[in-house]
């Protein structure tokens, strides 16, 4: 299951491979806030009517991790390919468009900084060796042959973990993660917080 958006590959240098729960969620925050109704309402004010994101799934993102994720985004000019197990779940309705429209938004609602055309399109959804049965596989198909880096908490079980970004789950994305991805990417420069 591999759809991508040829429009933005021809323009795309860097791809940034991102897994979502664990990645874009923290353990830690969803343990603090479960059964705090307010907060969750709060959290869930974002969600909007989606037919492929669930309200189960979103409620438990990480506004931080989105917020710097966007901002990395942008700091190093990538294009991002979900690689998550949202894929098979949106995918039910068989719609890759709408998918990966919803996808943009719930990621939008929650921060507004990503770029445009920032997000170029997903892959396989499954667990596992993720570098194997997602990257490698949209590399294939799709001939890129730049920059591309993964960030996933479940990272630790690619079989080449050489451009990999491995998340703390308890935590989700943060800003030690995102110095270790503008690593990877070869930019010796600090985090950039962009502003609107």
């Amino acid at each position: 299951m591999i759809y991508y958006k040829k429009n933005i590959l021809k323009e795309t240098q860097n791809i940034v491979f991102f897994d979502i729960d664990g990645t874009f969620s923290s353990s830690i925050e969803s343990l603090l806030h479960i059964n705090n109704e307010k907060y969750m309402k709060f959290k869930c004010s974002y969600y909007q009517d989606w037919k492929t994101i669930k309200l189960v799934d979103f409620k438990f993102l990480n506004h931080s991790s989105i917020a710097l994720f966007a901002n990395f985004l942008r700091q190093t000019n990538s294009k991002a390919v979900c690689i998550s197990s949202w894929n098979i779940r949106g995918m039910m309705y068989k719609d890759s468009e709408l998918y990966m429209k919803e996808l943009q938004e719930s990621f939008e609602s929650i921060c507004s900084y990503f770029p445009n055309s920032w997000l170029l399109g997903f892959s396989g959804g499954g667990g596992g060796d993720r570098f194997v049965n997602s990257i490698i596989p949209f590399i294939k198909k799709t001939n890129f042959n730049r920059n591309y880096i993964a960030i996933d908490d479940g990272g630790f079980e690619y079989s080449d973990q050489s451009n990999t970004v491995i998340v703390d789950g308890k935590k989700g994305f943060d800003y030690q993660d995102y110095e270790k991805a503008l690593k990877l990417f070869n930019i010796h420069e600090k985090a950039k917080l962009f502003r609107e």
